[in-house]
């Protein structure tokens, strides 16, 4: 008779507390690092939370997915008033349709990337703003584009600061080519010597050029060239104020300049920056010689007027006083006085004479 099989396995089932010791070390590591992940996770979002720069997400159609605190801060909407709906209905400007539509296309078909792109959007309560974006495309574990993200900074208050610093840059240039003049500034520190346009333009040197204090020694008369001296001491060393007067070649001519500098100091009272204006004064001094020269000419005139005075009072005086008589009789109109006083008139210069 055969010995009959047995179908039944009889062995125990194998539990977690039957695991070999490469199972339960793999299981071990498996679960590190999904608290590694979760716990990444958690510090990125963090990260983002925290950042200045507004980080919204979107997926695939343009509807918001997140919407981090600075966005809400920047843009005043909360993240349940925005949460699923489309972003281009309410944060971009009518004129910034197109854009955005061709961006989220880009980069949810092509997987592009879009980098400090200058745009704008509006807020919730009607401004508009100036931002720098950042996108790129969120992806699943198998690549799959599943959404976009941007990350928006505003710099509406950095391009107003710029457009002003503009307005005053141009009318400080206005200013520097009415008056013949020019600013500068060392830098105590970096040695760095910067010249507004004006400077340039006096001087004659083609801008953007780099200058050093020493360009005075370079261009100055020789006559002149001991002040010049001077000058490059004061603004590299001696780092206080002062006033100079100087002679500078020009391509044929000879201009004067007068410099003036004070020292700029920061707020522990050190000493930063010397800063400082040139001004060409040749034609002033010009018309100084020439009002000079007319001044004598006039103190000349003056004296002989006095002289002609003085003569007329001692030796014309009785002539002057008949003269006088005559003009009156005629603005009167008395014809025969004035016949009978010129009769007499003239008896008596006979027997002068």
């Amino acid at each position: 008779m055969s010995k009959s099989r047995n179908f039944h396995n009889n062995e125990p089932k194998r539990t977690d507390a039957h695991l070999t010791g490469d199972e339960e070390k793999a299981g071990q590591q498996l679960t590190s690092e999904l608290q590694e992940t979760d716990g990444s996770l958690q510090n990125f979002k963090r990260i983002i939370d925290s950042t200045h720069d507004s980080v919204i997400s979107l997926d695939i159609e343009g509807r918001v997915t997140y919407w981090s605190p600075s966005s809400e801060a920047l843009y005043g909407y909360k993240p349940e008033e925005v949460v699923g709906k489309p972003l281009k209905s309410f944060l971009v400007p009518e004129e910034k349709h197109k854009e955005f539509s061709e961006l989220v296309k880009k980069v949810s078909d092509r997987g592009g990337n879009v980098t400090d792109l200058l745009t704008r959007r509006k807020t919730k309560d009607g401004r508009t703003l100036d931002v720098i974006l950042n996108i790129f495309a969120l992806r699943d574990d198998s690549g799959k584009i599943i959404g976009i993200c941007g990350v928006a900074k505003d710099i509406t208050q950095e391009l107003a600061d710029e457009a002003q610093v503009k307005k005053q840059h141009s009318i400080l240039q206005q200013a520097e080519e009415l008056a013949k003049m020019g600013s500068w500034e060392y830098n105590i520190k970096t040695k760095e010597f910067l010249w507004s346009d004006g400077m340039f333009k006096l001087f004659k040197i083609p801008e953007g050029t780099t200058v050093h204090p020493s360009v005075y020694v370079e261009t100055a008369i020789d006559d002149d060239r001991h002040i010049a001296i001077k000058i490059e001491q004061c603004i590299e060393s001696k780092i206080e104020p002062f006033e100079e007067i100087i002679r500078i070649k020009g391509h044929s001519t000879v201009k004067t300049i007068k410099i003036k500098a004070v020292p700029l100091k920061n707020g522990k009272g050190e000493v930063e920056k010397m800063l400082g204006v040139d001004m060409d004064i040749t034609s002033a001094q010009q018309s100084e010689k020439t009002i000079t020269g007319l001044d004598k000419e006039l103190r000349l005139v003056n004296a002989e007027l006095k002289n002609f005075t003085t003569i007329a009072a001692n030796n014309y005086s009785e002539t002057l006083r008949h003269l006088y008589i005559f003009l009156e009789l005629i603005v009167t109109n008395e014809p025969c006085k004035f016949a009978q006083s010129s009769i007499c008139y003239t008896e008596n210069e006979a027997a002068d004479g």
